[in-house]
C-alpha cells in the first residue's frame, strides 16, 4: 500500500516536472523573441533583465528535466524515457537556439 502512494507520488512529480520543462522551453523561446525584437529598424539592445531571464529559464528547465529523469527511474518506468529523452532534447537545443547571454546592442 505505501510502496503504491510512493509510485503514485512520483508519478505525479514525473508528469509536473515535465510539463513545467515544456513551459520553460516555451519560456526561454519568448525571451529570446522578446529580446531580438525591433521594430521600424530599430536597433536591437539586450538588457541585463533579459539575460536574467534566461538564466532563470534555464535553470528551471534542468530542474524539471532532472527531476522528470529522477522521478522515472525511482519510480522504475522504463518506457516514460520514450518521453523524457525527446524532451531533454528539445531543452538542449532550445537552451543553444535560443541563448541570451550578453546585454548590449546585437551586432
Amino acid at each position: 500500500m505505501e510502496s503504491n502512494n510512493r509510485r503514485q507520488g512520483l508519478a505525479a512529480v514525473e508528469l509536473i516536472a515535465s510539463f513545467v520543462a515544456i513551459g520553460a522551453i516555451g519560456a526561454v523561446f519568448l525571451n529570446y523573441v522578446g529580446a531580438h525584437l525591433a521594430f521600424f529598424g530599430e536597433e536591437v539592445v539586450i538588457d541585463d533583465e533579459e539575460v536574467r531571464y534566461y538564466w532563470i529559464g534555464i535553470a528551471v528547465l534542468c530542474v524539471s528535466v532532472i527531476a522528470t529523469f529522477v522521478a522515472a527511474a525511482l519510480r522504475g518506468a522504463k518506457r516514460a524515457y520514450f518521453w523524457h529523452l525527446p524532451v531533454a532534447f528539445v531543452a538542449v537545443i532550445s537552451a543553444i537556439l535560443f541563448a541570451v547571454t550578453k546585454a548590449g546592442p546585437v551586432r
